[in-house]
Formats: C-alpha cells, sequence, structure tokens
C-alpha cells in the first residue's frame, strides 16, 4: 500500500508527459528557440563577423527568449484541463492537487531540459571557434535552468488563479519582464537607501549575472530554488495554518541563504578564488590596510557588476586579518570633491566606482573598476605599490624621436600599481630591483646608451622598444633605415640581431586613406601589410607574459634574430604569421603598393621574430623590434590590446612569480580562430543552425498535424 501513492504519482506523469509531447506547443518552442539562436549567431548579433570569443551576450539573448517562450508552457497547464474536463475527474482520483501540479510542472520542465539540451549543442559546436572556459558555460547553463525553473513555477501558479491562458502568460511574461528591466529604471531614481537591497535582491540580472561569470553563488541559488518552491506552494492553494508556515519556513531560508558568503568558483582558472600570490603578499603587511569602496547607489541598483565587486573585496578582506573594508556612497556621505581631488574618476553621470587604499599614511587610488574579475590583481599590485615600492618601480627611458609616445602609457602603469620614472639624465638614480622600460632605442643619446648598458651589466630587467625602419608620416609615409647607434652594438653583444628590414603580413591592420580633393574626396581603408597583427600560434602559449594574449599589433616593424650563447636562454615570445614576408629598401610602405609587395620580398618563408626574450640570471631583456607599438598610433588605431603586452612584460620582468600570476587568470585569447561569416567552418555551421535543424522541426511539425488527421 504504501508504494500505491508513488505509482499514481508516476501513472499522471507519464500522462502528462504524452500528452506534452503530442502537442505541436513544444516542438514550435524548439523552432522558436532554434531560429533565435540563429538569427542572433548570424544576422543580429553577427558573431562571427564580430570575431570576438566572449558567449555573455549569447547567454543573456537565452534569457529574454526564456521569457518569451517559457510562460506558454505553464499558463495553459489548468485552463486547458479545465476545457477538457480532465480537472473534475482529476479532483476525484484519491491524489492531492499539489501532487498533480508538481506532476505537470515536471512535465514542463522535461522540456526546459530538451531546450538546454539543445542550447548545450549549439554550444558545443561553437567551442572550436575559440578559447571559451568550459566552466563559465556549465554555469550559465545552470542559470538558464533555475531561472527557467522559476518561470515555469510562476506561470503554473497564475494558471490556478482562473483567468485563463492568454492572461496567465500575459501575467507572468510581464512580471519577469519587469523584473528584468526594473534594477535599469531604479537606477535612475531617488530611491531611500533602505530599499536598495531589497531592490538589488529582487533583480534578476543580479542573480543571473554570477552564473554567467562561472561563480556559483548560495544566494543566487537560494533566490532561484526558493521562488520556485514558493510558488509551488502558492499553486497549491492550501489553506490554514500549514501552508502558512510553508511559506514563511521557505522565507526565513532563502533570506538567511542571501547572508551566505559561500559560493563555487567554476572558471577554468579560479579566476573569483584568492591566489597564494595574494596570500603571500598580505601575510607580509605590517600594519593595518584599509580599504575603501566608492561606488554610488544608482549604479549599485542598474548593474551586478559593483555587487560582484563588493563580494570580492568581503573576500579578500578575510584573506587577512590585517585588512578593514568600507564600503560608502559619496554622494550619502559627502566625501565626492574630496575624492575627485584625490584620483578616483567618475562617468559621464557623475556616479562613481573606485577604490583608495590606506597603509601608514600613504594613499593609492584605483581610479575606475567595472569588472569584478580584476579586484584581486589591482588590489595586491597597489598594495605592493606601498609595501615594496622598488619592486614597482619602472623607470622609462626616451629616445630623442618626433613620435608621441601613447597619451594612456603613464595612466595605465600608474592604476596597475606601477610607479613609472622618467629618467632624463643619466645621473638619475635607479634603484635596483626597478625595471627599465626603454621607448623608441633607435634614439638614445650615447649617455643613456651608457645608463642601459651599466643597468643591463649589474643584472638589471629591460624592455626595450627599438625601430630599425624610420617612416616620416609627415612625407606620404616615406621609409628609411634609421643610423647604426651604439644600442645595435649591445644587441650584438648579447647575440640579437634587429636586421634592417621591414616584415609584412596578410594578417595586418587597415590603413584609412582618401582619394581626390574638395568635394569629391573619397575616404576608405585599405588592408595594410606593414602593419602586421600577431595573433593566435604567433605567441609563445607556455611563457607567462604571452599565455592569455590575444593579439599584438606592429607598425612597421623589424624582424630579429639571435645567435646561441653560452648561459643565455632564449625565448621568441612573438612571431608574425605564417604569410608575412620580409621587404629591404626601397620599403613599399605606399598603402597601394604595400599589399603586393610580396613579389619583391627577400625573404617569404613567414613566422618571423619580433619579439625575444633573453635571460642570463639575474639579466633578464626583452626586445621589440617595433619602436611604435606602444606610441601615438596605438591610439589611432585602438590596439589597446598591445597594453597587455606591455603589462604583462613588465610584470614578469619585475617579479615572475607576483601578480602576473593573477593577470593571467582572467586574461585569454579573446580572439575566434574563424573570423568571417565565408570560412568554411563558419559557413557548415551556417547551413545547419539556419537550414537543417529547422528544417527537421518543421518536418517534424507537419508529420504531427499529418498524424492527427489521420488518426
Amino acid at each position: 500500500m504504501g508504494t500505491c501513492p508513488m505509482r499514481q504519482f508516476q501513472a499522471l506523469f507519464k500522462k502528462d508527459l504524452r500528452v506534452k509531447f503530442r502537442s505541436s506547443l513544444p516542438l514550435w518552442g524548439i523552432g522558436f528557440l532554434q531560429v533565435g539562436m540563429a538569427l542572433w549567431l548570424f544576422w543580429i548579433y553577427r558573431f562571427f563577423q564580430r570575431g570576438i570569443a566572449d558567449l555573455d551576450p549569447f547567454f543573456r539573448m537565452l534569457t529574454t527568449v526564456f521569457t518569451l517562450l517559457l510562460p506558454l508552457y505553464a499558463s495553459g497547464d489548468i485552463p486547458e484541463e479545465g476545457k477538457s474536463g480532465n480537472w473534475d475527474l482529476l479532483s476525484s482520483f484519491p491524489i492531492t492537487r499539489s501532487k498533480v501540479l508538481l506532476s505537470k510542472f515536471l512535465a514542463n520542465t522535461v522540456w526546459l531540459g530538451i531546450h538546454l539540451a539543445q542550447i548545450g549543442v549549439t554550444l558545443f559546436s561553437l567551442l572550436s571557434f575559440g578559447d571559451f572556459d568550459p566552466g563559465m558555460i556549465k554555469g550559465a547553463l545552470l542559470g538558464l535552468g533555475l531561472y527557467g525553473t522559476l518561470i515555469l513555477s510562476v506561470g503554473q501558479w497564475m494558471s490556478t488563479l482562473g483567468k485563463g491562458t492568454l492572461l496567465s502568460y500575459l501575467f507572468t511574461f510581464g512580471v519577469f519582464l519587469f523584473f528584468l528591466l526594473f534594477p535599469f529604471w531604479a537606477g535612475t531614481l531617488p530611491f531611500p537607501e533602505f530599499l536598495t537591497t531589497p531592490i538589488r535582491y529582487f533583480s534578476i540580472p543580479h542573480h543571473l549575472d554570477g552564473f554567467f561569470r562561472g561563480l556559483i553563488r548560495m544566494k543566487d541559488l537560494g533566490f532561484f530554488v526558493g521562488g520556485v518552491t514558493l510558488f509551488l506552494c502558492l499553486a497549491s492553494r492550501e489553506s490554514g495554518i500549514r501552508i502558512f508556515l510553508k511559506i514563511l519556513l521557505i522565507i526565513l531560508i532563502v533570506w538567511n541563504m542571501s547572508f551566505l558568503s559561500v559560493g563555487f568558483d567554476w572558471t577554468q582558472k579560479n579566476v573569483y578564488t584568492i591566489s597564494a600570490v595574494t596570500r603571500r603578499v598580505l601575510s607580509k603587511l605590517e600594519g593595518r590596510v584599509l580599504i575603501n569602496y566608492f561606488v554610488s547607489t544608482p549604479l549599485l541598483l542598474r548593474s551586478p557588476q559593483p555587487e560582484l565587486i563588493m563580494e570580492r573585496l568581503y573576500a579578500y578582506s578575510r584573506a587577512s586579518n590585517t585588512i578593514d573594508l568600507r564600503i560608502a556612497d559619496p554622494a550619502r556621505t559627502g566625501e565626492s570633491r574630496l575624492l575627485v581631488q584625490a584620483g578616483l574618476r567618475t562617468d559621464a553621470e557623475g556616479l562613481f566606482s573606485g577604490i583608495t587604499i590606506e597603509y601608514r599614511n600613504e594613499l593609492e587610488v584605483i581610479p575606475w573598476i567595472t569588472e569584478p574579475g580584476h579586484v584581486e590583481y589591482l588590489l595586491t599590485s597597489h598594495i605592493l605599490r606601498l609595501t615594496n615600492p622598488s619592486i614597482r618601480t619602472v623607470g622609462i627611458v626616451r629616445g630623442e624621436v618626433e613620435e608621441a609616445d601613447s597619451e594612456g602609457l603613464y595612466p595605465l602603469l600608474q592604476a596597475t600599481g606601477f610607479i613609472p620614472v622618467e629618467v632624463i639624465e643619466p645621473s638619475d638614480p635607479m634603484p635596483f630591483g626597478s625595471t627599465l622600460l626603454v621607448l623608441h632605442g633607435e634614439g638614445l643619446p650615447k649617455d643613456k646608451i651608457e645608463l642601459i648598458d651599466r643597468f643591463f651589466e649589474r643584472g638589471g630587467s629591460l624592455l626595450i622598444l627599438f625601430d630599425r625602419v624610420k617612416v616620416d608620416r609627415g612625407q606620404n609615409l616615406k621609409a628609411t633605415l634609421n643610423p647604426a647607434t651604439g644600442i645595435l652594438e649591445l644587441f650584438q653583444r648579447i647575440g640579437i640581431t634587429v636586421f634592417p628590414r621591414l616584415v609584412l603580413d596578410r594578417s595586418s591592420l587597415a590603413l584609412p586613406v582618401q582619394r581626390g580633393t574638395g568635394k569629391e574626396v573619397e575616404r576608405f581603408y585599405l588592408p595594410y601589410p606593414p602593419w602586421p597583427r600577431v595573433k593566435g600560434d604567433g605567441f609563445d602559449r607556455n611563457h607567462p607574459i604571452t599565455r592569455g594574449l590575444s593579439t599584438l599589433d606592429l607598425f612597421w616593424a623589424s624582424p630579429l634574430g639571435f645567435r646561441p650563447m653560452s648561459g643565455v636562454r632564449v625565448t621568441v615570445l612573438a612571431r608574425t604569421g605564417p604569410e608575412s614576408w620580409l621587404v629591404e629598401e626601397p620599403f613599399p610602405t605606399d598603402p597601394y603598393e604595400a599589399p603586393s609587395s610580396l613579389v619583391r620580398g627577400v625573404d617569404r618563408k613567414g613566422s618571423y621574430p619580433v619579439a625575444i626574450l633573453l635571460e642570463k640570471d639575474p639579466t633578464k631583456l626583452i626586445v621589440v623590434g617595433d619602436g611604435q607599438c606602444i606610441g601615438d598610433l596605438l591610439d589611432n588605431t585602438k590596439s589597446y590590446e598591445n597594453y597587455a603586452f606591455l603589462l604583462n612584460a613588465l610584470e614578469w620582468l619585475s617579479d615572475p612569480t607576483g601578480p602576473l600570476e593573477i593577470r593571467n587568470r582572467f586574461l585569454r585569447d579573446r580572439l575566434l580562430v574563424a573570423v568571417g561569416e565565408e570560412d568554411p567552418s563558419v559557413q557548415r555551421l551556417y547551413v545547419i543552425q539556419s537550414f537543417l535543424l529547422p528544417g527537421a522541426i518543421a518536418f517534424g511539425l507537419v508529420w504531427q498535424r499529418v498524424r492527427k488527421r489521420s488518426g
């Protein structure tokens, strides 16, 4: 007898499942989802045309699709049973109302599982196109599954209120649309401070964002699981103290889970787990550190990132008992003006999201932060700047050339915890632990070359950017060889050769050009091989400096050579692509002539070294055959990935076991392997996603309709 209720429930569940499978609605749902994914990939977002290996927009699109689609499955559960008269029949069976509703809910979740599997198949077909984090994908699928079950439970509860299928659907869709968009609207209104926490808690984007990052937080699990349980209880329509106690218990459990700091970091490189590097740095603190996070309330409401930043700060403070943490809204504390004077930045609306660090009466400022994955790296690098400034000092020696540096160079170094010190005179003091950054080494006077030589001989760490070919941008890109200087002798002595050639590459940036004069001017872009782009296999993926880089853009670069020397380890950090070639004077820098210069190439084998690392303990030297890769052209071409190479190189030269280990956890190659929709593998995927799968679904719908008519 004890198994009889279970058998009844199983029979009821099988019946509901058969009804769902016989209905055409789920097949329409599969088709809708498939067409939606294909439209997003190839027409709306143009995933392959953008060439960026980022699935976060894809998951956010699926959130919208689920909001539209899933209420259809649950909103008709009770109304349709009532129309057919089956509800009265079910009520006469010796089975409770809650079990009947649970059976229908589980049948709906089966179709939700099919949709998740359908999404999984699409994701599996994309994995070969880029460096995607499997932990983030698993987290996103879990988050979508929990969000889907919440939609189904609310839709079923609405269907029990007797409002009909259409009204149940519209209400369910409207509720979730409201809680998806409400946080953005709430961020524009002056809500009292005591309402900010409830608004954030009921914001669905705030709970989904962690899943999409591969961070599984107990508060998010509690929100979705508790919400599903609550609406299933409401749908059962039990009366009396029993239902009241159930609801109260659910609310208490969910409320307590919202305060739990427990979470699971599913990311492949443990981005959201405090690293051993940080724990080692914090263990050496000799006083208390005060970390202040200044975040404006509107930003906290409209975006989930500040809340995740707060949680990363709490985790960071728990890593050491010497850290105090304060979180405040400058508009409420009246500190806005002082913070701007201290160096914090605001967005266009005057909103703050910055950090200050106080240690032994010294202040460090992180002007602006919106990415939770960067929190640990920035905090640790700035604390190191306070506790061990010599390691974080970067001496900058600049050659006497006409080209300007990038405007963002000095602010970047300061924002990432370095201390940039320009060496004007060779007599300027340089702490032994410092790293030397040499910009435009081809233009160095003799006394600065001697300074570099001495620094090298005493075991210093150097990054030298060097132009062998000079291109005059004021004279139609006329190119000539730079005069041989003493730094070339230094290179020769340590086994490096900067060849008097230019390297050109099919994988390159585009150069803006124009034709005509006056009103007849025509502006367009041409592929420009003298600006090669290093990517993919062009980097040494085994070395920490280049492990997670996406691109390195070069401007009129020269190839490097090296000869083996006793006791010297040589690593080629970056090479041009396999379709690159070398040219000698006269250099084809004209944008119309350059693409066809392959025929006059003196070497066409490709894959030429353009960045080399030499190690001879304790000396470390990196040479890049391009003096302009951190110049003003970087700002013009938006080649900001070059900064990642610069920071990685400086971090490794300063301390190979330091903050670079943290940086490399969130750095990854963001480029797709196949860029452009004309790639054959993309074309095959296009046919499968846009035609074969929708066609198979359409065939299933037609076959089902024919079968019904013949039956």
